[in-house]
């Protein structure tokens, strides 16, 4: 919207009427109005950065540096938290150059204090359940979400495909910590002819006539003490993700409409 937004805007992107919009900014308890309608006119509220003259006076004050909550399921093994710990690790690196501070959540009840989330790896319910409960600019990681109201950055697995195929003259086999979300899951089983899914050090059994293509670091590390077994790392994967998922945080904080919302790096 390159003009100045107004309530009316508002409302008609939300679908609810002007006066709803106006009892839900203004905290009418007076009304009968459900979560899921206040949770997304907040969310339009949010996207388009309407700010009128009684709400803006009660909005955080602005500055410089901004408060990026970095949320997963830590209920997963260790496997899945070592590949986010180095996620983590890489995303920091990158927050350093920018006007940005992070802190590590693992409770939803953490988002109040911050400008934005960056969700990562969650199943497409665990992102609706969260996105329902903020209206804050939230990022999907790795979960195959299609909503212009959200920013998603998900792995370009053709693109990491092609890296494979020119590496390796012959078969191979894509060794990956199996996605939580299964839409991303039938994607990689979609590109690739060979895949092994793993949720745990257990479940890997190499072969040592067996070529294999891995993306994650934690089973980079793990490959490295089998000496016979041949393998290929692209040990630039997180660090083209993170620098994505920060490009994304600016331009959700800054309000601007986007065309494009959803990118595959």
């Amino acid at each position: 919207m390159g003009k100045r937004v107004t309530i009316h805007d508002i409302a008609r992107e939300a679908g609810v009427s002007v006066a709803t919009v106006s009892y839900v900014i203004n905290g009418r308890e007076d009304q009968s109005i459900s979560e899921a309608t206040k949770t997304k006119v907040w969310q339009i509220v949010n996207l388009f950065n309407y700010k009128p003259s009684a709400f803006a006076k009660n909005l955080r004050t602005a500055s410089p540096t901004k408060l990026v909550a970095v949320y997963a399921d830590f209920s997963k093994n260790s496997l899945y938290y070592s590949e986010f710990l180095n996620f983590f690790v890489v995303l920091n690196q990158i927050f350093s150059q920018h006007h940005f501070e992070f802190v590590l959540v693992s409770n939803t009840a953490c988002f109040s204090n911050v400008d934005a989330i960056v969700a990562y790896q969650l199943s497409t319910e665990q992102f609706r359940e969260i996105s329902n409960k903020t209206y804050l600019p939230l990022l999907a990681v790795d979960t195959m979400i299609q909503d212009p109201l959200f920013f998603a950055i998900r792995t370009d697995y053709a693109l990491l495909k092609e890296k494979a195929d020119q590496y390796y003259e012959n078969e191979y086999t894509f060794l990956c910590l199996k996605p939580i979300d299964k839409n991303i899951e039938n994607e990689i089983q979609s590109i690739f002819q060979n895949v092994e899914f793993v949720s745990s050090f257990d479940e890997i059994h190499l072969s040592k006539n067996k070529n294999y293509f891995v993306i994650h670091s934690v089973l980079h590390d793990y490959l490295l003490s089998f000496k016979e077994t041949c393998f290929f790392y692209d040990q630039h994967y997180l660090e083209t993700k993170s620098e994505k998922t920060v490009e994304c945080i600016e331009k959700a904080l800054s309000r601007e409409a986007y065309k494009t919302h959803s990118f595959k790096v």
